[in-house]
């Protein structure tokens, strides 16, 4: 709770800043994680803030990583890859 209080004091500091918002989207994606996934809440409030900062700036890989690990998190996986999260590599065909 402290990660998401600090990044909301940086967010009201520099409200045009994609780098402080995806911060505050991440720490409510961490807080969800801590808690077990408990409170779906957490993700809810993340994804809204990363789709925020994605208004910001649609170019910016940063929104966009935001909701992978967001999607990543709740177990959506396809669209955590689609948003540029994790892949799973594929194995190397010898040549």
């Amino acid at each position: 709770a402290d990660s998401i209080e600090q990044c909301k004091e940086a967010v009201r500091r520099n409200p045009d800043s994609i780098e402080a918002i995806c911060n505050l989207a991440d720490a409510y994606t961490e807080q969800y994680i801590e808690t077990g996934k408990a409170n779906e809440k957490l993700a809810d409030i993340a994804l809204k803030i990363a789709l925020e900062a994605r208004k910001l700036n649609r170019d910016s890989a940063l929104p966009h990583a935001a909701m992978a690990r967001i999607y990543q998190a709740t177990g959506n996986n396809s669209k955590a890859v689609e948003r540029g999260g994790p892949r799973r590599s594929s194995p190397k065909t010898p040549r």
